[in-house]
């Protein structure tokens, strides 16, 4: 019986050992027929980036690097990337690449590879011109102060958009430690690095080294140690002296109770103004003389006093004439009959004295009359406007 038993042991062990080879080859070939195709509808699910032409030479190389990531993701074929890539081709790149096909033919079109279609669009949207502003943009490339992640990304960006710039290795090494900011490219220097990736990563090791002593600053971090040290010490000595440092409102209300007094001296009084001071100023033709100070014609002479070497009258005329008499004017403010009040070298007077001039004729006469007077005299003037 046991023998038996044996016998059947050793027959199933035998057919199993034939048929769980041919098991494990259907189950695989069952999972590799269930895993998903690469479909154009596939692809466009995976969120490809459009691209429309103006994005210039870094935005062309940032869509290859996007379109790149795509494919791994979504498993496309090496045949059909062209395809699926032209396909997120918007405006102005789609209108290039329906010339293209034009000017290929369907069966180039269909031949065509990944790497020279990269190529051809490199040759439409990165031009010479701009490819000499991307040199010239690399040659000043900087690392700002501690931000070595941005001078890294940008570097790299260049370098493919330049790859002249950066070959042989040696080349790109120097172009890249040249960039960095002093305090750290003697150090990476003397590291002696064999890529530029090696001097990537010492550079940023470095950097985060000086960022954390204050030697080197970030965007947004840009506050000076000696600051924050001098901001502490004064928080530390007003704690220490124990009281509340005055705010600014109470020092502002105390600066404005003070108050300042001036003394103000009277000013002298002023002397009264002469009477040739409000000579109404010559509105004629005739031009001012050099050598009197009246105006007439040029040919006719001065007039000029033999009696007092005045200008402006004759002798006949002149106030000192004795043959005129006590006929003449006097003066109306000291009562000199020598000169006029306008001509006056005294103070004017006010109260003028009334006996200088007493013996003097009346110069003129005032009327003073109301209205109804006014209206019943017909030698008065009441209107000047004719009815």
């Amino acid at each position: 019986m046991a023998g038996r038993n044996q016998r059947l042991a050793n027959v199933i062990a035998t057919q199993m050992a034939n048929i769980l080879p041919n098991l494990v080859n259907q189950l695989n070939n069952a999972n590799q027929n269930n895993e998903p195709k690469c479909t154009l509808k596939y692809f466009n699910s995976c969120g490809p980036t459009k691209f429309i032409g103006n994005e210039g030479a870094t935005g062309l190389l940032q869509w290859f690097e996007s379109m790149e990531s795509t494919f791994v993701n979504c498993g496309c074929p090496e045949n059909l990337k062209v395809r699926y890539a032209t396909s997120v081709l918007q405006k102005g790149a789609l209108t290039w690449w329906n010339d293209e096909k034009r000017r290929l033919g369907e069966a180039a079109v269909t031949a065509l590879t990944w790497t020279v279609f990269k190529t051809n669009m490199t040759n439409k949207y990165c031009s010479p011109s701009e490819i000499r502003k991307l040199e010239g943009e690399f040659w000043g490339l900087k690392q700002d102060s501690g931000d070595n992640v941005a001078y890294n990304d940008r570097f790299s960006q260049l370098s493919t958009l330049c790859p002249n710039m950066v070959t042989p290795v040696s080349r790109g090494i120097e172009q890249y430690i040249g960039g960095l900011p002093m305090t750290i490219q003697d150090a990476v220097w003397g590291s002696k690095p064999a890529t530029v990736g090696e001097a990537m990563t010492l550079a940023g090791r470095l950097t985060e080294n000086h960022v954390q002593a204050g030697s080197l600053f970030r965007k947004g971090n840009k506050k000076s140690k000696s600051s924050s040290s001098d901001d502490s010490k004064s928080s530390e000595d007003d704690s220490y002296k124990g009281f509340k440092p005055e705010s600014s409102f109470n020092s502002k209300k105390r600066k404005n109770n003070a108050t300042n007094y001036a003394i103000v001296a009277p000013a002298p009084p002023m002397a009264p103004q002469r009477g040739n001071d409000n000579r109404k100023p010559y509105t004629g033709f005739l031009p001012k003389c050099n050598q009197c100070p009246f105006h007439h014609a040029p040919e006719t002479p001065c007039f000029k006093c033999s009696v007092c070497q005045r200008y402006g009258h004759l002798a006949k005329d002149c106030w000192n004439n004795n043959n005129r008499g006590n006929q003449g004017r006097a003066c109306f403010n000291c009562g000199d009959p020598t000169h006029f009040r306008n001509d006056c070298p005294q103070p004017i007077n006010v109260n003028v004295n009334t006996n200088a001039n007493a013996n003097q004729a009346g110069r003129a006469r005032t009327f003073n009359i109301i209205a109804n007077q006014a209206q019943a005299n017909n030698d008065v003037v009441n209107d000047m406007n004719p009815k």
